[in-house]
């Protein structure tokens, strides 16, 4: 919903939340929207204004509109160029899908841009090398499947799951067709350029119980090592894949039954129908190390994957949620709800779990994706929420250190609603976020009107 100009002060007032402005910008030191501290209820505090001010302009060093386009994926690599992976309708007369690729420097200016009409179908995950030289993207295709460097096979009617390569300008360099696969949804790139792809592929043996995927696919688009696994009545989906300093492959996804995935029986969930969330380790060669489950606490508890990442020692933070109820924390609190932050050891073992959500009755703060620093903090980037007010939110940042302990936390207050989906954060601490809204939103020099953006944020 659009909002004019002129609410914005009624409008924060009401959700108990205003802004100052100083020569048309709002610095981090003055803003003070809906703060929350992410370990406790949360601290509300407050400024004045008035319904002559200008608009908000939130401070950020950059931002770039993106339209409307649904977003997959955000990378970064060591020079700061981000590299979006979108899904763009490519037909006016029909529901035609097709992925494309957008990069800008670290100054927000568009350096490249690609489609690829003849792949017809949706866009999955995406990994960058760190040095920008090649990128993959994961995705599904119906009927035609054709880089620019031929058609590849595909059974009519039928989605077809691939990985690309692509070099650093975006040109197609190889298809690898992931073979009776029914989800491809995470990939991730190690030192030599082999991508390892997460995903699911249904059993023949098991009434189309879907089974866990994860394979690995050398730099020159050959296949390598592959890991169907996953049994008992639940069905078992990579969603999530980060490569460790040491070359292993974890693997973050979700199940929704009783599932082994070869190590024991994970926690099941307390209702049918109802998800967990898994985390898994590979060696680089394909060996199976360790699995964990985190499962709700009762039956009312459904607890999702938002993201994961991987600190410098290989420690794998997980950010799930766990809203619907509550989760067992293995080693940890026996129960807890809201967005919880998992840090589990490069050995499998739960180190800490940590809150990045608040409800303190007036607002609901969530995370809902994050990044690793260089410190082995977790950046993260989601929304407030007012209370009774489902069609409002602000943009809402926040990290938590190495230990759990919360840092900082800021929102970015403007009219109608607005959430970050993607985030990913560089050596020197800056986040990259892709976000949306759906009002109008002043970023730097850049006015965002409703649809998506990728934007430069400081924390100071």
């Amino acid at each position: 919903m659009t909002r004019a100009p002129a609410l914005r002060c009624a409008e924060a007032r009401a959700r108990g939340s205003c802004y100052r402005s100083h020569e048309g910008t709002v610095s981090r030191g003055m803003r003070s929207a809906l703060i929350f501290v992410i370990t406790s209820l949360g601290v509300v505090q407050s400024a004045a204004c008035s319904d002559d001010e200008p608009p908000v302009a939130i401070g950020h060093e950059w931002a770039v509109p993106l339209g409307t386009r649904s977003i997959a994926a955000l990378a970064l690599d060591g020079a700061n160029r981000t590299t979006v992976l979108t899904t763009d309708r490519t037909s006016l007369s029909g529901p035609m899908l097709s992925p494309r690729i957008l990069q800008f420097d670290g100054e927000g200016n568009a350096l490249w841009d690609r489609v690829f009409p003849d792949v017809h179908g949706d866009a999955g995950d995406m990994d960058v090398m760190p040095d920008g030289s090649a990128i993959v993207i994961t995705g599904w295709a119906i009927d035609s499947l054709d880089f620019g460097l031929g058609p590849a096979a595909v059974e009519p009617g039928i989605e077809t799951r691939y990985v690309a390569r692509l070099d650093a300008s975006g040109a197609p360099q190889w298809v690898h067709v992931i073979e009776g696969a029914a989800a491809a949804d995470a990939v991730a790139f190690d030192a030599a350029g082999t991508a390892y792809v997460g995903g699911a592929r249904l059993s023949t043996e098991m009434d189309h119980h879907a089974m866990m995927l994860v394979a690995a696919i050398g730099a020159d688009g050959s296949a390598g090592w592959e890991q169907q696994i996953g049994s008992g009545p639940g069905g078992a989906w990579a969603l999530s894949a980060a490569i460790a300093p040491d070359g292993g492959v974890v693997i973050a996804g979700r199940y929704n039954g009783p599932t082994d995935l070869g190590t024991g029986m994970l926690p099941a969930p307390m209702a049918p129908f109802f998800e967990a969330v898994l985390v898994a380790r590979f060696t680089a060669a394909g060996e199976l190390q360790w699995t964990l489950g985190l499962a709700g606490a009762t039956d009312r508890s459904n607890v999702l994957l938002n993201d994961l990442c991987l600190d410098a020692s290989g420690a794998a933070l997980v950010l799930i949620d766990a809203w619907e109820g509550s989760v067992v924390i293995p080693g940890g609190p026996s129960d807890q709800s809201g967005k919880i932050l998992v840090k589990v050891a490069p050995t499998g073992e739960v180190v800490w779990a940590a809150s990045m959500s608040a409800n303190d009755g007036t607002a609901r703060t969530g995370a809902t994706a994050i990044a690793c620093d260089a410190s082995g903090s977790a950046v993260g980037g989601g929304i407030t929420v007012p209370a009774g007010a489902a069609d409002l939110g602000d943009a809402w940042r926040g990290e938590v250190d190495a230990s759990g302990a919360a840092v900082w936390t800021e929102t970015d207050p403007a009219p109608g609603q607005q959430i970050i989906t993607l985030v990913s954060v560089d050596r020197a601490g800056a986040m990259y976020a892709v976000g949306s809204t759906d009002g109008t939103l002043q970023i730097a020099e850049t006015s965002i009107a409703a649809g998506q953006f990728l934007a430069r944020l400081l924390h100071e």
